[in-house]
């Protein structure tokens, strides 16, 4: 198989350097790692872009291990690296420190990622056994949005929908894409796909509002709430932040628990503009804080 798509793609976009690294949460790396997998196994579905797709897992795998960063891979490859990484590989992310904790409950089976990349490189139609390995993937990510698991699904009957379905599965995936991997070294290559077999729904909106995933939320992490909201309803407040952050509904009781904050930043819009750039000023001076 000749490679010269590799020379398209020179080098890793998103994770390049360490500005960029530090905007990623280790969710972040896992969602976007997942995305593009779904993408690469759409892609598969279609002759004349099936060696897109090919040329990229074999530029993906062809280190075998995922022990160093390289700017000269992938991104998915360098995603990868953080996914399974050592100390030194998640504390190049957005919160080391949380990335540890989701990193103790992350194994990924890198056999069986390697397996299904080489499958993938030896530019193959998909198989059901493709099916089955990027399910196992989706466990092992632990990929808490539905939307993701959804498009799994479609993915995986992509070969006997109809048009209108595919273009469905395309539009979402464009979406996630968009908003998760706009500086990724793959988005543009699907969004050629997408153009081609005019598999985009322009007549639908983007569902997408959330551009990073911050880590699962523990106690320690909502603790200060203590000083808004009563104390027994801090593990309701830290499930209330980690639903909104994966895009879920969040039950009833974790709402009220959060209703103290609502109304308090409601209070201040209602005061206006003048307390509204307080509000802003503040909330700039924490970041910038938590960030030392």
């Amino acid at each position: 198989m000749a490679f010269e798509f590799l020379h398209d793609i020179q080098e890793a976009r998103m994770t390049r350097n360490s500005n960029n690294q530090r905007m990623l949460s280790y969710t972040d790396c896992k969602e976007r790692a997942y995305l593009i997998l779904l993408m690469m196994q759409v892609m598969r579905h279609y002759r004349s872009h099936r060696d897109t797709s090919a040329k990229y897992a074999y530029k993906t795998v062809m280190y075998r291990d995922y022990t160093r960063h390289r700017v000269d891979s992938s991104d998915l490859y360098n995603l990868f690296y953080f996914i399974t990484g050592d100390e030194q590989a998640l504390s190049k992310l957005k919160d080391p420190e949380a990335a540890a904790k989701e990193r103790k409950n992350t194994l990924i089976s890198v056999g069986n990622l390697n397996g299904y990349l080489r499958d993938m490189a030896k530019n193959t139609t998909p198989s059901k056994s493709d099916t089955e390995k990027l399910f196992q993937l989706e466990r092992e990510l632990k990929i808490a949005m539905a939307d993701y698991r959804t498009l799994r699904r479609r993915v995986a009957s992509f070969a006997t929908d109809t048009q209108t379905d595919r273009q469905q599965t395309v539009t979402r995936l464009l979406f996630a894409g968009r908003a998760r991997l706009s500086d990724s070294d793959f988005l543009q290559q699907f969004s050629k796909l997408a153009l081609d077999k005019n598999l985009e729904d322009l007549s639908k909106t983007s569902p997408e509002y959330v551009v990073s995933t911050p880590d699962n939320v523990s106690q320690a992490d909502v603790v200060n709430y203590r000083y808004l909201v009563p104390i027994a309803k801090l593990p309701f407040v830290a499930r209330f932040i980690e639903s909104v952050n994966a895009g879920k509904t969040a039950p009833a009781q974790f709402v009220q628990a959060y209703a103290p904050v609502i109304r308090m930043v409601n209070d201040i819009v209602k005061a206006g503009p003048a307390y509204i750039a307080q509000l802003k000023i503040l909330h700039a001076r924490a970041v910038k804080n938590t960030k030392k």
